[in-house]
């Protein structure tokens, strides 16, 4: 290829802005019906902050694509609708373009070839070395009703010219990629759109971030990563920057809860674990699981829930205990009530004892004790103590009646009583408390026996002991 100069690469600008002509053609039909043979497709309208200025820029811009512009050594505004005559209209966009404050920078105007002569200084000037930017710009006003309002439009073009063999060598083919990894994709395809580029392939695996959070992408940002290389074709003529393909989380997914009831704990909560969640164990007392087996899970075994989510394992800690409480001391049909309010099965057994009856005197088992319930819990209660009965010895001989006394676990105890009756002398004439009564042993019982009077009587060892 020889070294000649020729087009770089180009650019353009059209404003979003449309005006349909059928509107134009309607609005004057009444002045220029002539007009309604031109009412074909639309043209473009620039806004209102837009002029030929701004349009070239945007078109500049797009030229550049991809082009070191510490190249551009001259920029030419074209335009017959220059916004400023006494300033140099393309030494603002040389600024807007951030291009280097010495180039040369010139405005042509003041004819429709205005572009085109423009275009043909630019090759003269590349044939020395010179790489050239050509912009051109147009926002014209035309009168209303006329053929021109119908077929003007707003637009921006630009070319660069240079030598092709020289660019085609020094051209800087490389480009920095943005860094959109940890934002949404939404953000990210905006961010990579921003910086010219287009989004590729996305691909979706699962994992534990949250949905369409952006995982990984491709080419890497730079920095860190070196830049990445333009795609070109034809000597680098045309390239455009590459497509990055995103890999973007689709959130953990979701698995089936494994079944665990009846399970050991330990194994349960391997299990939950190789199946992507987080166990948690609950102690729940039970009287049908074995204490340390699994009862059930939250969510239940077979459901399908969130990967990394809980689950919850109830485990058995066996049957509910309940404490015993303090019975001693307390009367029979409050201890009862007492032991079946703890929900356990009284056992009442009596026993003859010194405290008093009704009270309870022991327990079984010891008061604090944890029991599960239904448990029996034992009481013993005591009777009192037990009562001897007054024996009859009214009538009986001193000694006899003592012996019975005695015998009776009571204490006798002899009063003396003349008598004139022989019969009585020696024999037991009244008695008290009176035969048949119920005291206490070794309660006394006085004896009251006859004697002669002026006589004695003789005492028996162990009266009134």
């Amino acid at each position: 290829m020889t070294n000649e100069p020729g087009i770089l690469s180009y650019g353009a600008y059209l404003p979003r802005l449309r005006l349909q002509r059928k509107a134009i053609a309607e609005a004057n039909a009444w002045f220029a019906p002539a007009l309604k043979g031109l009412a074909r497709g639309e043209r473009a309208m620039a806004n209102w902050d837009e002029d030929s200025i701004t349009m070239a820029v945007e078109a500049a811009r797009n030229c550049l694509t991809g082009i070191a512009r510490d190249s551009v050594r001259a920029l030419t505004l074209a335009s017959t609708t220059h916004p400023f005559d006494d300033r140099q209209n393309a030494a603002i966009v040389a600024t807007a373009l951030n291009l280097d404050p010495a180039l040369r920078s010139m405005d042509v105007g003041g004819s429709l070839r205005a572009a085109t002569s423009a275009l043909r200084a630019s090759f003269d000037s590349a044939a020395d070395g010179t790489m050239t930017l050509l912009a051109a710009g147009e926002h014209r006003l035309a009168k209303a009703a006329s053929t021109q309002e119908m077929q003007y439009g707003d637009g921006a073009a630009a070319v660069l010219v240079g030598l092709l063999v020289g660019f085609a060598l020094t051209r800087d083919t490389t480009t920095a990629v943005p860094n959109v990894t940890d934002n949404e994709l939404n953000v990210a395809i905006a961010l990579l759109q921003q910086n010219g580029f287009e989004v590729g392939e996305v691909k979706r695996v699962e994992r534990e971030a949250p949905a369409n959070t952006v995982l990984e992408q491709d080419p890497l940002a730079s920095p860190p990563a070196g830049e990445a290389s333009l795609d070109c074709a034809f000597l680098t003529f045309f390239c455009s920057k590459p497509k990055v393909v995103l890999t973007v989380s689709a959130g953990p997914g979701s698995a089936e809860v494994p079944s665990t009831a009846g399970r050991p704990a330990v194994e349960a909560e391997e299990a939950v674990e190789d199946a992507g969640f987080e166990p948690r164990l609950e102690r729940v007392s039970s009287k049908k699981v074995e204490e340390g087996l699994v009862i059930n899970s939250l969510p239940s075994g077979g459901t399908t829930a969130t990967r990394g989510s809980e689950v919850i394992l109830r485990v058995s800690s066996g049957p509910k205990l309940a404490k015993v409480p303090v019975l001693v001391g307390s009367q029979r049909s409050a201890a009862v009530q007492q032991i079946r309010g703890r929900g356990f099965v009284p056992s009442v057994e009596e026993r003859v004892d010194s405290a008093p009856a009704g009270e309870v005197i022991s327990q079984a088992p010891s008061a604090g004790s944890q029991l599960p319930s239904g448990s029996t819990v034992s009481i013993v209660v005591s009777k009192g103590e037990k009562l001897s009965a007054v024996p009859n010895v009214i009538g009986k001989l001193r000694a006899e009646a003592v012996e019975a006394v005695r015998a009776a676990g009571l204490t006798p105890e002899v009063s003396e009583q003349q008598t004139e009756v022989t019969g009585q002398v020696g024999r037991v004439t009244d008695q008290f408390p009176p035969p048949g009564s119920e005291l206490k042993p070794k309660s006394t019982v006085t004896l009251v026996v006859g004697k002669s009077a002026g006589g004695a009587v003789e005492t028996e060892a162990g009266e009134g002991e």
